[in-house]
């Protein structure tokens, strides 16, 4: 029931008559055999798996539709490659650019002893 109330009553419900014609007898049935929760717990995980994978699909189109707007020799499987490539390298970069912000005199006078000896 704390999933309801996350995901909120009125868009569990809007779901719920999006994927089912009737839901309330199912949810009665549910509530009857004393598995309701079950049910919420593997509605709302398979909703999450919907919404996941439609999500990746959009993704995947708008690289597509970027590709093809590109001038570009390459196929669309290595220049996406080159795109993750360069995205995950622009994330190390900042990873590593982050974590000298966060050093205290100590670990400065560490590095400057390792570099300068």
């Amino acid at each position: 029931m704390i999933q309801i109330v996350i995901v909120g009553e009125v868009r569990f419900m809007d779901m719920l008559y999006r994927a089912y014609s009737n839901p309330l007898d199912l949810m009665r049935s549910y509530i009857n055999r004393r598995r309701f929760g079950e049910f919420v717990d593997g509605f709302l995980a398979a909703e999450r798996d919907r919404m996941k994978a439609e999500a990746e699909k959009d993704e995947f189109m708008r690289e597509w539709i970027a590709y093809v707007h590109s001038d570009t020799t390459k196929s669309f499987y290595d220049w996406r490659a080159d795109l993750i490539q360069t995205a995950e390298s622009k994330k190390e970069i900042k990873k590593k650019t982050s974590g000298d912000l966060d050093l205290d005199d100590a670990g400065i006078d560490a590095i400057m002893r390792k570099m300068f000896g």
